[in-house]
């Protein structure tokens, strides 16, 4: 069963994710050094 119909069965309701407030970006590089943010291994 999926996690949504499951909620939806118990009465569970989420609100919408917020909007990012500032535009993110994933790495920043500074020379020869890259500077990671917010990965994971997948």
């Amino acid at each position: 069963m999926k996690i949504e119909k499951r909620l939806e069965e118990l009465g569970v309701k989420l609100p919408e994710p917020a909007k990012p407030v500032a535009a993110y970006v994933p790495f920043r590089r500074t020379g020869n050094l890259i500077y990671i943010s917010g990965q994971d291994c997948r």
